[in-house]
């Protein structure tokens, strides 16, 4: 915590800023860009499939016009200046509940719906996963009880479909990344 505490002290305070999009660094056209992120989960192992996924994501962002959905979630990098792409993650949540010394009746599942009815009657539980701006349905839920430990894990993949920000006159090319630029960087 000194540490911290000493790098972020000084007699003149720094001036932090941050981006609402993603820096990609050492791509194929570009050291340094920055892309527009536009996100959509599902339950890991459990893919709809990429048609599916880009009616959901079109219908997430209506707005966004120039991004073939179905052709992005295929495309896995930036062939050309501009083009958007895809990448995967992966987000694990786990709960470690002990009944040892409760007078709770330890939960007993069958379904993963009953695992998501039994989050979200759980405060403290649920409002962990609220945190996380992701539905329950879009992880996969398992549960094993050991003794009076009940754990409960969730994973979900995350596609994030890309959209490198070009410059809109001139030659095809990125827009330079310009920390004082406040559209680039500036905290909402």
């Amino acid at each position: 915590m000194d540490t911290f505490k000493d790098a972020f002290c000084a007699d003149e305070l720094p001036n932090v800023v941050a981006s609402p999009y993603y820096s990609i660094f050492n791509g194929e056209f570009t050291k340094h860009y920055l892309a527009k992120p536009h996100y959509i989960f599902y339950p890991t192992a459990y893919s709809p499939g990429k048609v599916d996924l880009s009616k959901e994501i079109a219908k997430k962002y209506p707005e966004e016009k120039d991004i073939n959905w179905y052709d992005a979630l295929n495309n896995e990098e930036e062939r050309f200046v501009g083009e958007a792409y895809t990448t995967q993650f992966t987000i694990p949540v786990k709960f470690e509940l002990d009944y040892h010394n409760s007078d709770d009746e330890v939960p007993t599942f069958e379904f993963e719906e009953e695992v998501m009815d039994f989050i979200e009657q759980q405060e403290g539980l649920y409002l962990e996963i609220k945190k996380l701006n992701i539905p329950l349905e879009k992880f996969r839920w398992t549960w094993n009880l050991k003794n009076s430990k009940l754990t409960i894990k969730g994973k979900t993949t995350g596609l994030v479909v890309l959209k490198p920000l070009i410059k809109q006159y001139g030659e095809l090319e990125h827009i330079q990344p310009d920390t004082n630029n406040k559209r680039l960087y500036a905290m909402n």
